[in-house]
């Protein structure tokens, strides 16, 4: 009992003697010490413990806590005396998450938890503090849990600098996208324009897919008159954003190019021809290109439709096809240059074909043939030759559609692998009408000036061999004009009398047609009502009366950026 109790030793009165009296001393000295020195080792634990910069906080097997140094102290805000003793979820946790924190010390007890996790607690001061803990068990000779201590590393200021980049960079993200969504607008402006639909006897429509949002194929049209346009086809090598900046500034040389040369061969009464277009641009822009370790491959046509020729500059780029109507057949016309970028001693050649009434073109980037199916295999020429002659038969809109269809539906049309151009020409089957007189007038908007006009629509009419439409049918194109006219000088130029109207006049075997050119203001036809003959309501009359004494009304907005009516006037025995 004395021994329970905390003896070291007992002795029997009667039996004792100098062996006996030695080993008790022994003992005593010997048990003394160990005491002295465990109580010495814990003292050093526990200065080690409170010294530490991490949180130590030491919980027996029912998650009281036992231990809880300085550092723990100082982040909780309360004191060792105030938490001994209390289970720590009583303490950290608000009460409705205690059942949770009975679960989570009970997986540390059994093991199951992981040995590094994160724990939130709220602290003292009311706020919530984010902890990194890993856990140690101490278990007696018999395995059993004994204590459990916790070491753990405040991140809560990590864990905030954390969410607060995360923030920024969300932020940042969505300023990003919005920098991509108005390049995609910039692109969709700039890079791909609108469908030509004001070229007679020919359809052209394009559709282009970006495999990165924004991409670097680049296309344009450039309309010299009512039978002569060129059509350009580029792809500047690599993808996003620096594509399409570099696809930009390449469609803007063209553009100038084409301006330039076209007034500086003007003199000599002839076009610019492409190969003159393409090497203009590549003695600016190769040496850029190459500074850049870049290239732009291109394709560049110039069509008649009068003469029924297209000549093209193949540079580097995709082959064209051309579907003859006659045959069926498909011939791939492909040039020999090289693509811009690459050679500053590059010379450029042209080629020249004939094409009929009909026929089809195909200009397309390497996006559609290097498309890949499922199995890795490529979309190819073959494949898209076969369909383009499968699907002749359709409108330039609809072929464009049908390829960028069984292209996507066919292949991984998710996530392209490159960017995706493709554009249809096709020739009217009707031969296009040359027109027998041509006549053209440049006027100021000045009301003064539509007697000028009206005597200019006269003279065209009556001195027309043969004689196209009649007197009475003259007058009524003449209404219509002076009507039209004084519209685009009050309304389109607010009074303005310093600006230019254009009228043009082209006689047919069947018709004649007057075209009016201005750049005021834009007119909206659905916005004006039918006119009122009560009396109830004004205007809507000059509509009226345009609209009534010819027998088509055409309102548009050319290449230019003219606004254009045309007022046609058919012959006696059509109309």
């Amino acid at each position: 009992e004395a021994i329970r109790a905390g003896a070291s030793d007992y002795l029997v009165k009667h039996k004792i003697n100098a062996e006996v009296l030695d080993r008790c001393i022994r003992y005593a000295i010997d048990r003394k010490q160990s005491e002295i020195a465990l109580r010495n080792e814990r003292n050093f634990i526990a200065a080690v413990i409170d010294s530490a910069g991490a949180l130590v906080v030491v919980l027996d097997r029912r998650g009281k806590i036992v231990e809880f140094n300085r550092a723990a102290e100082t982040s909780s805000g309360y004191s060792y005396e105030e938490v001994k003793g209390q289970n720590f979820w009583e303490v950290f946790l608000p009460k409705e998450f205690h059942l949770d924190g009975r679960r989570n010390f009970a997986a540390i007890r059994a093991g199951s938890q992981l040995h590094e996790y994160e724990q939130r607690w709220l602290v003292r001061d009311g706020t919530w503090r984010d902890f990194l803990w890993s856990h140690s068990i101490i278990a007696d000779v018999n395995g059993k849990v004994q204590h459990i201590v916790g070491t753990g590393i405040d991140i809560t200021e990590k864990r905030a600098a954390e969410r607060e980049l995360r923030v920024s960079q969300e932020a940042l993200h969505r300023a990003r996208e919005r920098e991509v969504e108005i390049g995609i607008r910039i692109q969709n402006t700039l890079l791909i324009p609108q469908t030509v639909d004001t070229i007679k006897g020919v359809q052209i429509h394009s559709q282009s897919l970006a495999s990165q949002k924004i991409d670097g194929d680049f296309w344009d049209v450039f309309i010299y008159d009512s039978h002569r346009f060129d059509i350009l086809v580029g792809d500047v090598m690599g993808k996003g954003v620096p594509a399409a900046l570099l696809a930009a500034a390449s469609k803007s040389h063209f553009q100038r190019s084409v301006r330039r040369l076209g007034l500086s061969l003007k003199e000599y009464g002839r076009y610019p021809d492409p190969a003159e277009i393409v090497g203009a641009v590549h003695a600016v822009i190769t040496p850029d290109l190459a500074h850049l370790d870049s290239f732009v491959t291109l394709c560049y046509g110039s069509a008649d439709l009068e003469q029924m020729k297209l000549e093209i500059v193949d540079a580097g780029h995709a082959r064209t096809i051309h579907l003859h109507a006659a045959t069926g057949e498909v011939e791939l016309l492909e040039g020999y240059n090289l693509p811009l970028g690459v050679s500053e001693w590059e010379v450029y050649s042209q080629l020249c074909v004939d094409f009929a009434p009909g026929d089809l073109f195909v200009f397309y980037s390497d996006g559609v043939t290097e498309a890949r199916y499922s199995d890795g295999s490529l979309f190819g020429i073959e494949r898209l030759i076969d369909l383009i002659k499968s699907i002749k038969h359709m409108s330039a809109n609809e072929i464009v559609e049908q390829v960028v269809n069984v292209v996507l539906s066919n292949t991984d049309g998710d996530n392209l692998s490159d960017d995706l151009t493709c554009i249809a020409i096709k020739i009217d089957e009707k031969p296009l009408e040359k027109a027998i007189r041509q006549s053209r007038l440049e006027v100021y908007s000045d009301l003064a000036e539509i007697s000028k006009i009206r005597n200019f629509v006269k003279e065209f009419c009556m001195t027309a061999e043969p004689q196209i439409i009649d007197e009475d049918e003259m007058h009524a194109l003449i209404l219509a004009t002076s009507e039209a006219v004084s519209n685009v000088m009050l309304h389109s130029y607010d009074r303005a009398t310093d600006r230019r109207v254009q009228v043009e006049l082209e006689a047919f075997s069947d018709r004649v047609c007057l075209t009016l050119c201005d750049w005021g203001r834009p007119f909206e036809r659905d916005g004006i009502p039918s006119p009122s003959f009560d009396g109830s309501r004004e205007g809507g009359f000059g509509i009226f009366i345009i609209e009534n004494s010819v027998d088509d009304v055409l309102y548009y907005q050319d290449e230019l950026g003219r606004n254009c009516l045309t007022l046609t006037k058919l012959a006696h025995e059509l109309a």
